[in-house]
């Protein structure tokens, strides 16, 4: 009896009393840690690259290809594409564009692009 007394004693003290507040704290214990929340998702580059390449190609079927602009994470914003072309190892794409002084060609890591959309 003295067991099962001190059993329920310590399974008591171990549950946080906080009045008026009882479904937070049930809301609480139910969503995963935060660790698990907060851990990025993981997205195989390969796809990712895949994802751009179509993007890139659907925008401009709706516009032409001067309104389709790249944005990379430095805040720069590659415009005039006239080709998209993803290299073999699906890492790095060859980009066509129109400049001032003709037609220029230029290699961009997949990692540095941080969206595909239309210029505003």
């Amino acid at each position: 009896m003295k067991t099962l007394l001190l059993t329920i004693t310590i399974l008591l003290s171990a549950i946080p009393v906080v009045k008026g507040e009882s479904k937070e704290i049930l809301i609480e214990a139910n969503q995963p840690p935060a660790e698990v929340r907060k851990k990025p998702m993981q997205i195989d580059p390969k796809m990712r690259a895949l994802d751009y390449l179509q993007a890139y190609d659907t925008f401009r079927k709706e516009k032409s290809a001067d309104k389709v602009c790249i944005n990379l994470v430095d805040g720069t914003v590659l415009k005039n594409i006239i080709e998209m072309k993803l290299l073999e190892n699906s890492t790095i794409f060859l980009l066509k564009f129109n400049s001032s002084s003709g037609i220029k060609m230029k290699a961009i890591e997949l990692e540095l692009i941080q969206g595909v959309g239309y210029l505003e």
